[in-house]
């Protein structure tokens, strides 16, 4: 198991890299080969 943190300076700018381009081809990738959970926090 593997827990990753990122942090961004808003929501917005977090949902806007989920959602963008340059994201697109990893994102595939890991919905392909790992069971993953996306949690969003605010105020951390």
């Amino acid at each position: 198991k593997r827990v990753v943190l990122l942090e961004f300076p808003s929501v917005e700018q977090a949902k806007r890299w989920y959602d963008s381009p340059e994201y697109r081809d990893p994102k595939a990738l890991r919905f392909r080969t790992a069971k993953t959970n996306l949690i969003l926090v605010e105020g951390v």
